[in-house]
């Protein structure tokens, strides 16, 4: 285990956290595939083009150029020197969100639920962990598990908490199983089983019905 900008998650290698172009997917395979990713009015932002997946119809650069911004906002919030280097970088994060590009999901969740560069706020990093589960990104999975078990956010809830550590195990780092080996020894059969029939109907939904 290891602090990610102040968090404690699993080792998570910079590599994976910038996994802009290849690591979190963009509801692969979903009804909706060939949904612009953005919709505001805005280049270089504008125009970031179809979700992956499917080919893309628009200049491969812009969304090198997002994957370029987002890799800069990190090491700003990792290296930030003043409070208007850490503004730029969560402004910048902001828009790649308006424009669905989805490491910026997890990564304004992380620093919302930090609190050290913004107001400590657990309901909004929720939502960014939510939308950014949806992209497919496993260690989103891992902290919504995290903030369910410890009432972070949401209530105190092991069964939800429980189907989200599932999840986040299809991932390669398999990142929940230390967790859901844990909470087995607190939960009843019952409700284990119930959180993994939850986990399947999320994962078949690719993570739209959770």
């Amino acid at each position: 285990m290891r602090k990610v900008l102040g968090i404690i998650w699993p080792t998570i290698s910079v590599g994976l956290l910038v996994s802009g172009c290849n690591g979190i997917q963009n509801n692969i395979g979903a009804p909706d595939s060939n949904a612009s990713l953005c919709e505001i009015v805005e280049r270089p932002f504008a125009s970031l083009g179809q979700q992956q997946g499917t080919e893309y119809e628009g200049d491969s650069s812009v969304y090198e150029f997002a994957a370029e911004q987002y890799q800069q906002s990190l090491i700003l919030l990792q290296d930030s020197e003043s409070a208007e280097d850490s503004a730029a970088a969560i402004s910048t994060l902001e828009r790649l969100v308006a424009c669905n590009y989805g490491p910026a999901h997890y990564t304004l969740g992380a620093v919302y639920s930090d609190g050290r560069l913004v107001e400590l706020d657990h309901a909004l990093a929720a939502t960014y962990f939510q939308s950014a589960a949806e992209h497919g990104s496993f260690e989103a999975m891992f902290a919504l598990g995290w903030m369910h078990e410890h009432g972070q956010g949401f209530r105190v809830d092991t069964e939800t908490a429980f189907m989200w550590y599932v999840l986040s195990q299809d991932g390669p780092e398999r990142l929940g199983v230390d967790r859901t080996n844990a909470l087995t020894q607190i939960m009843s059969e019952s409700e284990v089983r119930e959180a993994q029939y939850r986990a399947e109907i999320c994962r078949t939904s690719w993570y739209l019905d959770c």
